[in-house]
């Protein structure tokens, strides 16, 4: 059986660890929300470092496809 109790957590084994099932799109996005208040300064400084190096490199990916 794959219920899911009230809490949103899967029951079922074969989901990863920490996957979330949501009744709706603002639920998920308040969850969102949620996590990034609970960040320090200092790890939103480095998600964005990370996510910044992410786009230079796809951006760099996509000049050499282009040529």
């Amino acid at each position: 059986m794959n219920d899911t109790p009230k809490n949103n957590t899967p029951v079922d084994t074969d989901k990863p660890a920490g996957m979330r099932i949501y009744a709706s799109a603002a639920e998920q996005e308040l969850d969102r929300l949620k996590e990034a208040l609970r960040r320090t300064p200092e790890e939103r400084f480095k998600f964005l470092m990370v996510l910044m190096r992410m786009q230079r490199t796809m951006q760099a990916a996509r000049f050499i496809n282009d040529k």
